[in-house]
């Protein structure tokens, strides 16, 4: 039986693409993704690859992931449209079984010796808590 993942670290070179705005719905209603999309991921699975990150071990529990992200110009992203086509690229690689265990995202921005790179990824698999405080009763009121 294998070691679970502690954590994965990876890279990726070139401009990630939005997720969500690459669906393409026909007139029949049947969906798809843009050719864009599908060839940044495609590339981005190579890069994923090339690194020899391991796809063979899914991450099993609830992830919490870090992005440092460097812009390599001066527009404005869709950073919930890129974490989309990360969520993507992470569970078509096998890197989790399923994109709803990526609970909690910490995106930064970032700069890089590299100037092709632009998004550095750290996966860990581990459950944050949230703890709230116990409600406390209203008081009742004496009068009535």
């Amino acid at each position: 039986m294998t070691e679970p993942k502690v954590f994965e670290q990876f890279f990726l070179k070139g401009q990630m693409p939005s997720g969500k705005n690459s669906v393409i719905v026909t007139r029949t209603g049947h969906r798809f993704p843009a050719k864009r999309f599908v060839d940044w991921r495609e590339d981005a699975m190579a890069q994923l690859k090339h690194q020899r990150i391991d796809s063979t071990a899914p991450f099993e529990g609830p992830c919490t992931v870090e992005v440092g992200y460097a812009r390599g110009d001066l527009r404005r992203r869709d950073v919930p449209g890129m974490i989309d086509a990360l969520c993507h690229l992470l569970e078509k690689y096998g890197i989790v079984k399923d994109d709803s265990q990526l609970i909690e995202w910490h995106w930064l921005p970032a700069e890089f010796d590299d100037p092709g790179i632009r998004v550095n990824i750290i996966a860990r698999e581990e459950a944050p808590v949230c703890r709230l405080p116990k409600r406390q009763p209203k008081p009742r009121s004496r009068s009535r």
